[in-house]
């Protein structure tokens, strides 16, 4: 960790996605649980989805999961996932994850963290990037291109597994996004 002790902009003014803040996120939520992220994603949310297959999650050298990047698991078990969030927390019948948590995560909570003020095209929730400022879409970014889109209202998920060669290819993430939309249109207007 770094310490710091000048802001860049009062907090609540500016959004700027840092993932050692989520490092951080990742490494206070385990202290506060007393057992390693993995084992409570995999009590919490794993098992309760049934997921069909054991995830991993990438850890640095003391041991500590990757808490912005690192969780690798099957296509369908991070489809259940998107499912999971797209029924504000309900799989099967059964609330695993509250769901006013799960639309708090995937709602911005101030100005800043709105569809173009927190970045040209998207906004931020809980560790979730907001994709349309219109209706309810949301998706869970992975570093190099990896995601998961989801659309509540349509009960749509999409998960794209491929890699971009660069972590910061805007033109992939650009076609990615594009895509999202051909597909999202061609569902309102199938002609």
């Amino acid at each position: 960790m770094l310490s710091f002790n000048q802001r860049e902009r009062k907090a609540g003014e500016r959004f700027h996605y840092a993932s050692a803040e989520s490092e951080v996120l990742a490494l206070v939520l385990r202290a506060a649980v007393g057992k390693p992220l993995a084992d409570y994603l995999s009590e919490k949310i794993w098992q309760p989805m049934g997921a069909e297959a054991d995830a991993t999650w990438l850890v640095d050298r003391g041991g500590y999961e990757l808490g912005y990047m690192g969780i690798n698991a099957t296509l369908r078990d991070w489809a259940r996932l998107g499912m999971l969030l797209a029924n504000d927390g309900v799989l099967d019948g059964r609330q695993i994850v509250p769901a006013e948590w799960v639309r708090a995560a995937t709602t911005p909570e101030s100005k800043h963290l709105e569809v173009g003020y927190a970045t040209r095209y998207n906004g931020y929730g809980y560790q979730t990037w907001i994709i349309s400022s219109r209706v309810r879409r949301f998706a869970l970014l992975g570093v190099r291109g990896q995601a998961v889109f989801v659309d509540p209202g349509k009960k749509l998920v999409m998960v794209h597994t491929a890699v971009f060669r660069d972590s910061r290819d805007a033109n992939a993430r650009g076609a990615q996004f594009r895509y999202l939309d051909y597909v999202l249109s061609k569902l309102d207007n199938p002609t």
